[in-house]
């Protein structure tokens, strides 16, 4: 530590800030006047002798000038910073809104923004944030009506791929009523595919257009999100053309695609009346099945819903009644074969008419009447709404309400 306090001590005033010369990089040879510190002596003299001598600049005379002109440039560049005005450095406490960018206080007063609208840009920085805002909840609210119209077309292709179902059911009545129908059959089936068809397609392309509108979409909103989060001046350049853009979506709209068929199956009713007549039989209903608040007619060819208080004496409770269901059968049984006869319905806005197994439950829990517990029926609810209640429930088209119904029992003798 002394030996290095000593060295110190000893070294000329103004020279502390530099140890070597500016032009030949050594060490001082000899000190100089504190005014010229920056050369030894050596050096200094000759560069005196060429200045006078040449009578032009010297290249340190260059360097200096190059030097000083490269620290000008980068404190300007360093004043500058990030977020400044590009064409005269300073900070931008404007927003010019026909320029849609920042601008300083010189650019204001300039000619090119004389007659613009400018306001603050704290006011502009807020202004377009709620505006970003507000864009950002159109586009969700839109997103989700999207969401929602591609959820209802999903369901929609589901019912129409249900059909098949029904172009099972339509084959084999065609089948059960001869050959002489077999024309119409290959017309009404090429009807209902060609219906099909044309319909899933054009599902398909509602949930094509509905996909790429939900994509770009959910891209608008990441972008309008990722500018909300910018930089505040960052975030006003291009808002215009941002905002545009998401002002300007529409969303598409689809062609509206029906869930029922709009196909109904109609037939001469000549030809089929006479295939039928062949086996037309006479049926009586047999009051012993009857439910206790059904009453079977004397001619045993109507039945009626009466309370038990509006009825006589108990009915005898026989093994063969219906406790639980209002049901009440036909005195005839049937073991095979095919036979048809028709009901009178009349203006009733509800019933039931089908067949049943001899040995279907009749007394206290019942199981659901179906196919599987061996009910077959047909039935009206509200008046309008009629069913075919196969082992799944079929909805009838029905232009008008019946009021007079033909059962085709086709039976081969076997559960």
């Amino acid at each position: 530590m002394a030996a290095a306090a000593a060295a110190a001590a000893s070294k000329p005033k103004g020279q502390s800030k530099m140890a070597t010369c500016a032009l030949c990089q050594q060490t001082f040879k000899m000190p100089t006047a504190p005014k010229v510190h920056e050369f030894c002596y050596p050096c200094f003299s000759q560069l005196k002798q060429k200045k006078a001598s040449a009578g032009r600049r010297s290249p340190w005379d260059d360097r200096k000038a190059k030097q000083e002109e490269d620290r000008k440039e980068e404190r300007r560049t360093a004043e500058k910073g990030p977020g400044l005005c590009e064409e005269h450095g300073k900070k931008p406490v404007w927003f010019c809104h026909q320029e849609a960018t920042p601008i300083c206080e010189i650019c204001k007063a300039s000619e090119l923004h004389t007659s613009h609208l400018v306001t603050p840009i704290e006011d502009a920085i807020q202004e377009y944030k709620d505006k970003l805002q507000h864009v950002a909840y159109l586009l969700d609210e839109q997103l989700k009506e999207s969401q929602k119209q591609t959820y209802q077309e999903g369901k929609k292709t589901a019912a129409w791929k249900a059909i098949y179902r029904q172009k099972q059911q339509i084959e084999g009545e065609f089948y059960k009523l001869h050959a002489f129908l077999d024309e119409e059959e290959k017309r009404l089936l090429k009807r209902l595919k060609n219906e099909e068809r044309e319909t899933l397609k054009q599902l398909h392309r509602n949930l094509e257009q509905l996909s790429k509108q939900t994509n770009s979409l959910g891209e608008m909103i990441a972008e309008v999100k990722k500018k909300s989060w910018k930089p505040n001046v960052e975030l006003l350049k291009g808002m215009q053309k941002t905002l545009k853009r998401c002002e300007n979506v529409v969303l598409v709209k689809i062609e509206p695609v029906p869930t029922e068929l709009s196909l109904v199956y109609n037939i001469p009713s000549t030809d089929i009346m006479e295939i039928l007549s062949h086996f037309k039989v006479g049926l009586s209903l047999d009051p012993a099945t009857a439910h206790p608040s059904l009453v079977v007619s004397k001619d045993r060819k109507s039945v009626q819903y009466k309370r038990a208080q509006q009825q006589g004496p108990p009915k005898e409770d026989k093994a063969e009644r219906f406790d639980t269901y209002l049901l009440v059968l036909s005195s005839e049984r049937f073991t095979w074969g095919r036979r048809y006869w028709e009901v009178e319905v009349g203006d009733s806005k509800e019933w039931d008419l089908g067949v049943c197994r001899e040995s279907v439950g009749r007394k206290g829990q019942a199981p659901i009447m179906s196919p599987f517990t061996g009910f077959w029926r047909l039935w009206l609810r509200n008046g309008s709404q009629l069913k075919a209640l196969n082992s799944y429930p079929t909805p009838l088209p029905m232009k008008l309400k019946p009021t007079r119904v033909g059962v085709f029992l086709d039976y081969l003798g076997a559960d």
